[in-house]
């Protein structure tokens, strides 16, 4: 067992699991966003500017050293986790030694239309608010992105129509969370992993998914500039 899954292990037995330094009991989840509302804040111009959505994670205070530099090497990969009656989407982003998991629908549509659109700008924005007090930082990364069909297309024919009423549960569940952490390898050559993040993506097709013991928590997403909240 690697040292993240062991770290995840000891955190569940000593009580103080948390969600990307927030606190367990809150749902925080990533989102697509116009990145035109956060690119002023990073000043970075270049491929995928334009109408490209950014994939968002809030990130807390206490793990703000997870948040590398704008210049590190970076990588995006996506890939699956197959359950019974359900298959998850793993979009895994390496920067640096940190990797960030957002977990999406496979068949949901606005993904979907996301990497085409990535797919043609050749990057993927990615925006990560790290809460500083009750302002955040905002950092916009670049990540190539590569024009060729992805693997887990493939997949497609076989899961059309699939979609557990659980996706939710899979998507937040610890045990998902520990798997991602078990398996997480570098996709980086020379770079030592040191940092695993993850999180459900909302979207306006998976809104519907939390189910009523989800909705009454408290949710953190990545706030707009000016508009900065928790819940």
């Amino acid at each position: 067992m690697n040292r993240l899954a062991t770290d995840f292990l000891s955190q569940i037995k000593a009580g103080g699991l948390d969600r990307n330094g927030f606190d367990n009991r809150l749902e925080v989840v990533g989102t697509l966003e116009k990145r035109n509302l956060h690119a002023y804040k990073s000043g970075i111009e270049g491929p995928g500017h334009g109408t490209a959505p950014a994939l968002s994670c809030p990130v807390a205070a206490s793990k703000a050293h997870c948040a590398p530099a704008l210049d590190v090497p970076s990588a995006i990969f996506f890939e699956a986790i197959l359950f019974d009656d359900a298959v998850i989407m793993t979009i895994k982003v390496q920067l640096g030694g940190t990797q960030i998991v957002w977990l999406a629908d496979m068949e949901d549509p606005e993904v979907w239309r996301a990497i085409e659109m990535w797919r043609d700008a050749k990057a993927v924005p990615i925006v990560l608010a790290v809460e500083n007090g009750e302002n955040w930082n905002y950092l916009t990364y670049m990540v190539p992105m590569c024009s060729a069909k992805l693997g887990i297309e493939e997949l497609l024919p076989k899961i059309e129509g699939l979609r557990s009423s659980t996706l939710w549960n899979y998507m937040t569940s610890q045990v998902t969370r520990f798997y991602l952490r078990l398996q997480a390898t570098t996709g980086i050559p020379g770079a030592l992993l040191e940092h695993v993040i993850d999180c459900p993506l909302l979207t306006s097709t998976t809104s519907s998914y939390p189910r009523e013991e989800h909705r009454k928590r408290a949710r953190v997403v990545t706030p707009h500039p000016m508009l900065a909240s928790v819940g």
